[in-house]
């Protein structure tokens, strides 16, 4: 965390991981010195919005598949190298859950096994009995099937669990109304938000769903500096701090020059134009600090440090 940069800054939670949090809220204050705040503020926020992505995109899969029956919704080992525990712990933090964490967790029969045991002469059923014999009692035995057939078959053959690898929900349907409860069904591959509920209505068991943690979108998420200190929404509820410019650096008033650039750009483009040029000649400044100074300008308000 932050402390770890410099043991004078501390940070205060907004709210509990998992928590829903509105557009425009905050989730977060860090206080203390200002250098070592912004030299974390970067690996910070990659991760938090990283995370932050997971879980939504997680409480998304978790509640639409629970409007089509009672299947969890659980993530895959394509994890982001060096984040599989944090992302894991996002994944549970949306509502879904996890499946096995490494190879040693579980033993899982995939396609490219049973290709490479027909070519050797071994059977299905052979593979899962010297599958039984080798695992601790406690690992479940799973076995991937890409049709009805091969699924039925690996039930037969003592597979405590089956891998239903993308077939169609009317195929999953008749695979979970012949197994009669005889092992457990997993459905997988590119199941997404649209057809989640669907797959859950078929009487699976699980729905695994690698996209929770390879292509979950990051949450928009930023660092603003309140320089006066006490929080930007308190002062504003106070009244006080009106000329204060969010988002800037201690002393970082705004100048004649640039309020005068802005007043150009806001004369020759849309607002969000305007932004954004004025952003490209001045980096310094944030988006939220520029806004401030449009309101400013279209109220006739006079900032501190200088003629409006």
């Amino acid at each position: 965390g932050f402390a770890q940069l410099d043991p004078g800054l501390a940070l205060t939670r907004r709210g509990e991981d998992g928590a829903a949090v509105e557009e425009g809220a905050v989730a977060a204050v860090v206080e203390g010195p200002l250098a070592p705040m912004l030299s974390g503020e970067r690996v910070a926020l990659n991760l938090l919005q990283r995370l932050s992505g997971v879980a939504t995109l997680a409480r998304a899969f978790a509640e639409r598949a629970a409007e089509g029956g009672p299947a969890a919704v659980t993530d895959t080992r394509k994890t982001t190298p060096g984040l599989r525990e944090l992302e894991r712990y996002a994944v549970r933090a949306g509502g879904a859950r996890n499946h096995r964490d490494t190879l040693a967790d579980g033993v899982l029969i995939k396609d490219n096994h049973l290709a490479a045991a027909a070519r050797r002469g071994v059977s299905l059923e052979e593979l899962v009995a010297a599958a039984r014999r080798e695992a601790p009692h406690t690992q479940r035995i799973e076995v991937e099937a890409a049709d009805e057939a091969s699924a039925l078959r690996a039930i037969e053959a003592g597979a405590d669990a089956v891998l239903l690898d993308n077939m169609a929900p009317a195929e999953m349907a008749r695979v979970a109304a012949a197994a009669g409860g005889r092992a457990l069904l997993e459905a997988s591959g590119g199941i997404g938000l649209d057809a989640v509920r669907e797959v859950a209505a078929t009487g699976v068991h699980l729905i695994s769903v690698g996209a929770l943690t390879h292509s979950a979108p990051a949450l928009d998420i930023s660092l603003e500096v309140d320089p006066e200190g006490g929080g930007r929404e308190a002062k504003r509820r106070a009244g006080r701090g009106r000329n204060e410019t969010p988002g800037t650096a201690p002393g970082s008033l705004w100048t004649d020059r640039e309020r005068a650039r802005l007043r150009e750009l806001l004369g020759e483009h849309p607002p969000a134009e305007a932004i954004r040029r004025f952003r490209r000649e001045f980096p310094h400044r944030t988006t939220e600090s520029v806004r401030y100074q449009i309101d400013n300008i279209r109220r006739g308000r006079v900032p501190r440090g200088g003629a409006p």
